[in-house]
């Protein structure tokens, strides 16, 4: 006599049911290893007081990030809007050699690029004493020291404003023979226009050193004249020539054409005669030759001259 039982089998239902609860279990307790893990793990954004996190957005900071080495000697300052009190900044660097340094590594990569907001400056700077404000050194292959380029609607490349009885722009040849400043027209325009000043100011003025000529003009190649005056409306004269002493006003050399030629339409190509009163000639003091010591600048009639400091 067989003593095995028959095995009873539980109704589909109650399977199902059984497999759920073994789901919902399942996915109760990866619910809570997930929230573990994620409340163990560091924020994903840095704000006060946080570490800064690599390869990521950092913030929101309410005050700036610096880094500083022994006794304050180079310090850095990241995303600063104004805790320093230098108003609202990106980076700002402090350095015993150089505040700020870039350098660019592709073929033509500028070192510093800044771009101005509205109409900002993309590039300012204040020098210190009788430095520069922005200083530039050229390349070794012939390169510019600074070079500027005007804006797109008749901008100018590079404008200089003097303050006082200073230059707007000055410039200083090389030892070996350099000009102080060369300028090229484009196409048929003028390499050089200078405007006096609204009280009878000279638009271009040149002094001469030792025997040296105040100003030189050479025509171009195709019969272009060296040097051209145009009289202001209504009689104004278009050259004037005054010498010194016994010294010519002016004075013509030619080896085969006329040394002064004139023409008129309705009066003498060249007249004589006309007497200027001595209290009217313009005479101005000699200027001393540029040194490194101290320049002397044009300055009004009648004013004296004041040496500056050279170019260091």
């Amino acid at each position: 006599m067989s003593t095995d039982k028959p095995t009873r089998q539980p109704a589909g239902g109650a399977v199902t049911r059984r497999r759920r609860e073994l789901f919902a279990g399942a996915a109760g307790a990866l619910a809570v290893a997930v929230a573990e893990t994620v409340a163990g793990a560091a924020p994903a954004q840095a704000a006060n007081g946080d570490p800064v996190l690599q390869g990521d957005d950092n913030g929101p900071a309410t005050s700036r990030t610096m880094v500083l080495t022994a006794s304050n000697t180079e310090f850095a300052s990241l995303a600063d809007p104004n805790t320093s009190g230098k108003g609202s900044l990106g980076v700002f660097g402090h350095g015993q050699d150089a505040g700020v340094l870039g350098e660019g590594a592709g073929t033509h990569a500028s070192g510093v690029v800044g771009d101005g907001g509205g109409n900002g400056d993309g590039v300012h700077g204040n020098g210190n004493g009788i430095g520069s404000g922005v200083s530039g050194l050229g390349g070794s292959a012939s390169g510019f020291g600074v070079r500027g380029i005007g804006g797109p609607s008749s901008g100018v490349g590079v404008q200089g404003e003097g303050t006082g009885g200073g230059a707007g722009v000055i410039g200083k040849g090389g030892l070996g023979g350099g000009k102080g400043g060369e300028f090229f027209g484009s196409g048929s325009a003028t390499g050089v226009v200078a405007s006096g000043g609204p009280n009878n100011g000279v638009g271009v003025e040149g002094d001469g050193a030792g025997s040296g000529t105040g100003v030189a003009g050479f025509g171009g190649s195709s019969s272009g004249l060296g040097m051209m005056g145009e009289g202001g409306p209504p009689n104004g004269t278009g050259v004037q020539g005054t010498g010194l002493e016994a010294g010519d006003g002016v004075l013509g050399v030619a080896s085969a054409g006329h040394g002064v030629h004139g023409k008129a339409t309705t009066a003498a190509g060249v007249g004589s005669g006309r007497t200027i009163p001595v209290a009217a000639r313009p005479c101005r003091q000699p200027v001393r030759p540029f040194s490194a010591g101290a320049a002397s600048l044009p300055s009004a009639p009648g004013s004296p001259r004041q040496p500056r400091p050279g170019w260091r």
